[in-house]
């Protein structure tokens, strides 16, 4: 597991970046929602 900290730490970032497109995309998707429904 120590072998490799570079990947792990590309791993770690892609996780969070993923994380955080997801919370972005899913907040504009529910305000999208809700907009259309009012």
């Amino acid at each position: 597991m120590r072998r490799h900290p570079m990947t792990w730490t590309a791993v770690h970032l892609a996780l969070a970046s993923a994380a955080t497109w997801f919370l972005l995309e899913s907040g504009a998707l529910a305000s999208t929602v809700l907009f259309s429904l009012h």
